[in-house]
């Protein structure tokens, strides 16, 4: 049996919690579980009891607090679950078709990464973020020569599929716990994953159309899961595109007011989110009650 798992760590994310839930719902009939920490369970758990959503909740408090926290917490959560394949999607995404192909990719290999949209380890900035793992010793460095002087797929490590039993999600953990202090450890180590554990078909990596960004999809790609990378959901000066389409749906959970959204959305602060709305962005246009509902003063 297969389920679907978010983590959801600080409340200034709930908002993108709810769009992905309710866009998940569209396409995914089975299980579906919301991990979140003490400080968001109140409304994630509002958010799972919604007749449309119908997932479980519970309550995480992980040990460690500190940089890349809910990166080290998500891998800690994968591994933790009694069966599997189980499919993680973070928070900032939206489902657009079946995730049936993420599942059985999963359960065959173990650990079914997703490329994030054509991006590979030949490109400057993903290639930069990847040679900072040489800091650490812990880590096997042949590796990282290896992603980084060949063409490599880059996976991205909001969207992935794997069994709890996977002998990837130990030593994903272990490496990217030595990397912590660097921006993004669990993706960076995440990208040596892949020859380590691939040749031995422990690992498949699916394309793009599986972790697809709204600022670089082209209009004709089978999109399967929208990634809001960067909050770019929120960002239209970032992509335009992905406010407009993440506004879309925004809009109908508070017509629905799923997981009585409409109470609890005023009380999110988010810098992106409440900058928009501040600034009566002409993507907002259409959604006059969004901009009455949460517009209000900074929170000290």
């Amino acid at each position: 049996m297969s389920s679907v798992c978010y983590l959801m760590s600080g409340a200034a994310h709930l908002p993108y919690l709810a769009t992905s839930l309710y866009t998940l719902r569209q396409h995914w009939q089975g299980e579906v579980r919301v991990f979140a920490w003490p400080e968001s369970f109140g409304i994630a758990r509002l958010l799972c009891r919604d007749r449309g959503i119908r997932a479980g909740c519970t309550m995480v408090d992980p040990d460690y607090r500190g940089k890349n926290a809910q990166f080290l917490n998500k891998i800690q959560v994968m591994q933790s679950q009694p069966y599997g394949p189980n499919i993680y999607l973070d928070a900032d995404t939206l489902v657009n078709g079946k995730l049936d192909e993420l599942a059985w990719a999963g359960n065959e290999y173990g650990m079914a990464c997703t490329q994030f949209g054509s991006w590979t380890t030949k490109g400057g900035v993903i290639r930069g973020r990847i040679v900072r793992l040489r800091e650490f010793p812990e880590i096997q460095q042949h590796l990282i020569e290896e992603v980084t002087t060949k063409i490599y797929p880059s996976v991205n490590g909001g969207v992935f599929a794997c069994r709890p039993d996977s002998p990837v999600l130990p030593l994903w953990y272990s490496w990217s716990w030595a990397a912590r202090s660097i921006f993004i450890c669990d993706e960076c180590v995440l990208h040596l994953m892949v020859p380590m554990f691939r040749a031995a078909n422990q690992l498949v990596v699916l394309p793009g159309n599986f972790n697809s960004s709204p600022k670089y999809a082209r209009e004709s790609d089978d999109i399967r899961v929208w990634h809001g990378h960067g909050d770019c959901f929120v960002r239209p000066n970032k992509s335009r595109r992905g406010t407009l389409l993440w506004l879309g749906v925004l809009k109908e959970c508070l017509q629905k007011n799923v997981g009585s959204i409409c109470e609890w959305l005023p009380s999110i602060r988010h810098k992106h989110f409440n900058r928009l709305l501040q600034e009566k962005s002409d993507t907002l246009e259409g959604i006059p009650e969004l901009q009455a509902l949460c517009a209000g003063p900074e929170k000290d």
